[in-house]
C-alpha cells in the first residue's frame, strides 16, 4: 500500500514554497484513494491555546497511533513551507524513555548444518554457513555501567 504525505510538484509548478495546509489540501483534491492500495496521511490540527488542550490532544492521538502501530508523527506549522526554514519536529515512541521499541541486535556466530542444506535452506554468497546465532543485549546501561566504571581509574600517562 502507497501512503502519500505531500506533493512538491505537480506538472510543471514547483509547490515547495507553498504551505503545507495547501499542498496538503491539493493532494487530497488531486488522487483518489483506495484503501486498499493508496491513503492520504492521516494528519490533525493541534491549536496550541489552550496549551493543556493541545498536550493532552497530542497525548491521546500518540497513544492511538502507537496502538495503531504507526512509527510517529511529523508535527509541522500549517503555514511552513517545504523549502526554507521551518520548525518541524519528529515524534517517534524510540525517542520517549521507556516507550521504544529498538532493541540491539549483534551477529555472535555462524556455523554450517547438513540438516538443514537438505531442506533447502542455501547459504548465502555460496559462504558455507546456513545457521546463523544472534544476540540481543537486553542490559545496555548495565553494560555502558560495567564498561565505564573499569575505565574510569585508568591513568593515561607519558
Amino acid at each position: 500500500m502507497a501512503v502519500f504525505f505531500d506533493v512538491l510538484m505537480l506538472d510543471e509548478t514547483v509547490l515547495v514554497r507553498e504551505k503545507y495546509c495547501d499542498r496538503r489540501k491539493l493532494l487530497s483534491r488531486m488522487l483518489t484513494f483506495d484503501p486498499n492500495s493508496a491513503i492520504l496521511s492521516k494528519a490533525f490540527h493541534l491549536r496550541l491555546n489552550p496549551l493543556e488542550s493541545a498536550v493532552d490532544l497530542l497525548k491521546r492521538k500518540f497513544a492511538a497511533a502507537i496502538k495503531e502501530r504507526e512509527e510517529g508523527f511529523m508535527i509541522k506549522p500549517a503555514n511552513s513551507p517545504y523549502l526554507g526554514y521551518h520548525s518541524w519536529m519528529k515524534l517517534k515512541k524510540d525517542h520517549i524513555v521507556g516507550l521504544g521499541d529498538t532493541l540491539d541486535f549483534c551477529l555472535v556466530g555462524a556455523g554450517f548444518s547438513a540438516e538443514r542444506e537438505r531442506d533447502g535452506v542455501i547459504a548465502l554468497h555460496e559462504q558455507k554457513w546456513n545457521v546463523y546465532h544472534v544476540g540481543c543485549l537486553v542490559n545496555k546501561l548495565q553494560v555502558q555501567y560495567q564498561v565505564y566504571s573499569h575505565l574510569s581509574p585508568l591513568i593515561i600517562g607519558r
